[in-house]
């Protein structure tokens, strides 16, 4: 399936806490980033999809989506996605948030209908992280 098609049919939902919200964008922005191919498609529907989002913080959205591409960015060049993910999944304390940020992971990498080994270890580790463990 194509991303745009894909996209189309997703419901990437809401978050109503603003560390929650920032948490859950930058845990997906690195989904899609961490196979280090991102086209245009991807990158209009982020901007796009944080645009919608009840955004409460201090930074503009394109402010905000300026910063985190350069910190995904830097994180996927050094090595350490992984090390980033781990450290937004921890901000995200709401199991509906938790069970949102996971979906919305896992349907991202599979958009374009392949999962590379990078997609793959970053799912997995959110598995870990984000599963519900009541």
């Amino acid at each position: 399936m194509r991303f745009d098609s894909f996209i189309q049919n997703l419901d990437m939902g809401h978050c109503e806490d603003q560390r929650h919200c920032e948490a859950l964008f930058d845990i997906v922005l690195m989904i899609v980033m961490i196979d280090g191919v991102v086209d245009e498609s991807e990158q209009e529907f982020m901007e796009n999809w944080l645009e919608s989002l009840d955004w409460k913080g201090n930074q503009s959205t394109s402010e905000y989506y300026d910063s985190a591409v350069k910190k995904v960015t830097y994180a996927v060049e050094n090595g350490q996605s992984l090390d980033f993910i781990t450290h937004r999944a921890k901000l995200i304390e709401d199991q509906d948030v938790r069970d949102q940020a996971l979906k919305l992971a896992h349907d991202v990498s599979m958009a374009d209908g392949q999962l590379d080994d990078n997609e793959r270890a970053a799912i997995e580790l959110l598995t870990q992280l984000l599963e519900d463990k009541r």
